[in-house]
């Protein structure tokens, strides 16, 4: 139909949330310094790619930020949590099509029709830590600021549901803000929203 592309009632943003969030950002860091290289060290010291590494830990590393901003269009948001979505045995492309697209599926546990146990793209991120640099309590505390970084997401886009923007559901909810109910205080989250502070 005419102009049903510029009404934001038709658009839906997928956008999947990778966790244990630090082991996100190993990925993100080991894509950036393939071939180079790089320690982790000389990635997070090197002043000179100060910008870049800002870009990444507000772009690739931040899903929720593109959840928000997607609201703030008035667009609908689906989050597939994808330890969810791997711990319930269904397929991120399959739970896509099935939530999102509205294709004919089975309902348990979720599988496009005659494509069911085929699976399209695995949930899983790579097993195994590369980044031998940091030892468990500094990657325990990495996980920590990045999962109160995304409880201060939680914070808005409740808010800009409640004032109207757009909405947005979670898909096999798991590992997405399970903490952000028992932290001390909503108003440190907002600082972690700036970029140069996480």
């Amino acid at each position: 139909a005419v102009g049903l592309e510029n009404d934001p009632e038709y658009v839906t943003v997928v956008v999947n949330y990778r966790s244990p969030r630090f082991d996100h950002w190993e990925s993100v860091w080991k894509g950036s310094v393939e071939g180079t290289g790089k320690t982790y060290k000389e990635f997070m010291c090197h002043t000179r790619q100060y910008h870049e590494k800002l870009e990444l830990i507000s772009t690739a590393l931040n899903p929720l930020q593109i959840a928000t901003e997607s609201q703030k269009e008035g667009w609908h948001v689906a989050i597939m949590d994808m330890a969810g979505l791997d711990r319930a045995n269904v397929d991120v492309s399959h739970s896509i099509a099935c939530n999102v697209m509205d294709a004919k599926c089975s309902q348990s546990p979720g599988w496009v029709n005659n494509h069911v146990d085929e699976i399209i793209h695995n949930n899983e991120a790579e097993d195994g830590h590369d980044l031998v640099e940091l030892n468990d309590e500094q990657r325990k505390l990495a996980e920590e600021l990045l999962e109160a970084r995304d409880c201060a997401y939680l914070e808005l886009m409740q808010k800009l549901k409640r004032d109207g923007s757009g909405d947005y559901k979670v898909y096999e909810q798991y590992s997405i803000w399970p903490h952000c109910g028992s932290k001390k205080d909503g108003t440190v989250y907002q600082g972690l929203l700036n970029p140069e502070l996480v």
